[in-house]
């Protein structure tokens, strides 16, 4: 049942956090010479537990002053938010101390700063906690009185608040109480357990508690996305018929992203972040260069095969191209040759049917009429064509 962290590492976005710790780094960097002047003051010097602390100064007028709390170890324990009036005056509750300390408030010296929101001028003071010194009061007694009749000690019953932290509107506070009697642990009466928001308002808690063990009591109270940044007063009263208490605690509620030293302590985290990814952008980079010197070294083997291929593809084509060229030339010859044979062979007929025909005619008109002599003439003219024309049909096509 512990309260939550104002930073939560497994939700915060790296860039958002980079962004406002670059921002931070900008507002510590601006002179002081450019803001306008702060003071701060506090109620006390030295607080005692269960001490009130109340913050007071001057600031830019109608400026936000943002006051913060600091313990011995320097860790942040408490903060709110106020604003200046007109005249630049202001003052807020802080804190007040546990009843007891602890490792979140031991004794010892604490810082105050406040912080003008629009001027980034910041002051500091100390204020010192201690334990009380007082001593208790004797009981009263009768002079001479009888040993019967001194009073008894009285039993005493103690509440302890606790609540620390600052949180986000939205997230849940989880308030531990704890009731001891003469220093025994015991289960009591709750008479009263309500919240004081910062505009006083008043939330009730009474009802809601739950039980972890004898004496140890929590209540669970979600912030509402509307709260009012600042100081959130708890207040616990009980009786158990013997003796009765009250006790208070107390926690914060800022609607800033982040608090100032939180997003210090992460810049060395984000810029080992930083580091971490500039180192793999430059194995990448090595990388991408081996790959691009294995691609160039494949393509040019590539190419040179293919280089080769080609060559003797061509090599291939041209001795076709050669023997299909020398075929060519060799089957024209022949058939040029077997064309010029049958054609001198055409002739030779020819020209002996012509003689043939010619003795023929002149065998035939010595012993026919001269009308049969004329019909034989005629005939072996046309023969004599038909043969003429077979051979130029045949020259032609050679």
């Amino acid at each position: 049942m512990r309260a939550q962290s104002i930073i939560n590492p497994k939700r915060a976005d790296v860039s958002a956090i980079l962004a406002i710790s670059v921002m931070l780094l900008l507002l510590v960097s601006v002179p002081a010479a450019l803001g306008q002047a702060i003071t701060v003051d506090t109620n006390k010097t030295t607080y005692n537990p269960g001490n009130l602390m109340v913050a007071s100064g001057t600031a830019p007028p109608n400026d936000e002053v943002v006051v913060q709390v600091l313990n011995p170890s320097n860790n942040l324990v408490a903060t709110t938010q106020v604003t200046a009036d007109a005249s630049g005056s202001y003052e807020t509750s802080v804190m007040r101390f546990p009843e007891s300390p602890s490792p979140t408030f031991p004794l010892g010296s604490y810082t105050v700063k406040a912080t003008a929101a629009a001027g980034g001028v910041s002051v500091t003071t100390t204020v010192a906690f201690q334990a009380s010194t007082a001593a208790p009061a004797p009981a009263p007694q009768r002079p001479n009185a009888p040993a019967s009749a001194v009073a008894t000690p009285a039993t005493v019953m103690q509440i302890i608040v606790k609540a620390d932290g600052t949180y986000l509107p939205g997230e849940t506070v989880t308030i531990n109480v704890m009731f001891t009697e003469n220093g025994a642990l015991t289960d009591p009466t709750l008479t009263i357990a309500h919240i004081h928001t910062p505009n006083r308002q008043l939330v009730q808690l009474l009802g809601s508690q739950g039980r972890i063990h004898a004496g140890w009591y929590y209540f669970d109270y979600t912030i509402p996305s509307s709260a009012t940044a600042g100081t959130y007063g708890i207040h616990v009263a009980a009786n158990t018929g013997n003796s009765a208490s009250n006790s208070q605690g107390t926690f914060q509620v800022t609607t800033s992203l982040a608090r100032e030293s939180s997003v210090q302590a992460i810049i060395p985290a984000v810029s080992s972040q930083i580091s971490r990814i500039d180192t793999k952008i430059g194995n990448l980079a090595s990388d991408i260069s081996d790959v691009r010197a294995t691609v160039t070294a494949s393509v040019a083997s590539a190419e040179g095969a293919i280089n080769v291929r080609i060559s003797q593809s061509e090599a291939a084509l041209s001795s076709d191209i050669s023997k299909v060229s020398s075929g060519v030339s060799t089957s024209v010859a022949s058939i040029e040759a077997n064309i010029e044979s049958a054609i001198d062979d055409a002739e030779d007929g020819i020209t002996a049917s012509v003689s043939a025909i010619r003795d023929d005619t002149r065998s035939a008109a010595s012993g026919a009429s001269q009308a049969s002599t004329t019909a034989l003439v005629a005939a072996a003219l046309a023969a004599l064509a038909v043969l003429l024309e077979i051979v130029i049909l045949v020259r032609k096509r050679g």
